[in-house]
């Protein structure tokens, strides 16, 4: 499985330099670590469609599967790209950060576990929405979804921003949980991971079940 990785990073190489490059960018500009955490989000999204649709106009897949390894492992490394690489961008940022106070030019402002933990949620949420339906329908489809997802995640950093403003005037309208997820309670956390490693491992099992329906 390391190996797919590696092979991943080598191929997309100029792919990941650009997405890196842009990443930076929205984060020196926002200067909300909230905000950071959802671009980091939309961007592993981004980049895992990026190496479907290189992977699938190249039919890497066709490759691939004359080698001698399985189509399970191939499957679990496509749903393990977008979290490494969203705690890729998590510690990219926070190096960037560490690096800005040094030399006393604070672009960046530094995430803490908390970030951390909506960065692997939501990349991991990528995976389980959109894997199988890209193993079901096939990579022409998944090109129109990417454009949806990074919509509702781009407004949902606009909510972000909105329910912290409101919570500053007047707590009460903030949901609970919500709020107990922002300030670190575990007992908010732990459902939520839970419930995100449950439907992490459904999906991933329904999309080794579909991919191994391909024929080449």
């Amino acid at each position: 499985m390391r190996s797919f990785l590696v092979k991943d990073l080598i191929m997309y190489r100029k792919i990941l330099a650009f997405n890196v490059l842009a990443i930076l960018i929205l984060c020196a500009l926002s200067r909300y670590p909230s905000t950071d955490a959802l671009g980091i989000i939309v961007w592993t999204g981004g980049f895992m469609m990026q190496c479907i649709q290189v992977d699938s106009r190249g039919r890497a897949d066709v490759l691939l599967n004359s080698l001698p390894v399985t189509r399970r492992s191939m499957v679990v490394v496509r749903y393990l790209e977008p979290v490494v690489f969203g705690i890729f961008g998590f510690l990219l940022v926070d190096l960037a950060a560490a690096a800005a106070v040094t030399f006393r030019f604070p672009l960046f402002q530094p995430m803490g576990w908390i970030h951390l933990g909506g960065i692997v949620i939501g990349a991991a949420v990528w995976s389980i929405v959109m894997l199988p339906i890209y193993y079901w329908l096939g990579p022409a489809f998944i090109q129109y979804l990417v454009f949806v997802f990074a919509f509702v995640f781009s407004a949902a950093a606009v909510v972000v921003r909105s329910l912290g403003a409101l919570h500053a005037v007047a707590p009460e309208p903030i949901p609970s949980f919500v709020h107990a997820m922002a300030m670190g309670n575990a007992g908010a956390w732990l459902p939520a991971l839970v419930v995100t490693a449950v439907l992490y491992a459904a999906s991933l099992a329904l999309s080794v079940r579909l991919y191994e329906r391909w024929e080449f």
